[in-house]
């Protein structure tokens, strides 16, 4: 299971009085546009005829950046149905030995 730090963030932003979740998103936005327009520009210095298997890990970096957004505009859209939502209650694991069984 994938654990996201920005998704804890926004989990907690709108659960805290002095949260922010739309500025939140805002500041990963841009973080994910310098991202994207730094690989772009080193996209753009790679020879595909000499550095195809470096030009394709870029190309993999570039659409998981495209992704990252795509999430990020769905969830602005979705801010307020969020907030109205409670939030979900983590399931309680019993902690510990489990009891011994008396029938040895």
């Amino acid at each position: 299971r994938r654990r996201d730090e920005f998704f804890l963030k926004l989990m907690l932003s709108l659960n805290v009085a002095e949260g922010n979740p739309r500025k939140l998103i805002y500041i990963q936005r841009a973080g994910l546009y310098r991202e994207l327009h730094n690989l772009t520009a080193q996209r753009s210095q790679v020879n595909p005829k000499t550095e195809l298997a470096y030009l394709l890990l870029l190309d993999q970096a570039v659409m998981h950046l495209e992704a990252d957004l795509r999430w990020l505009e769905m969830i602005e859209a979705r801010l307020d149905e969020i907030c109205q939502q409670p939030m979900p209650r983590p399931v309680e694991r019993p902690r510990g030995r489990p009891p011994k069984n008396e029938e040895t």
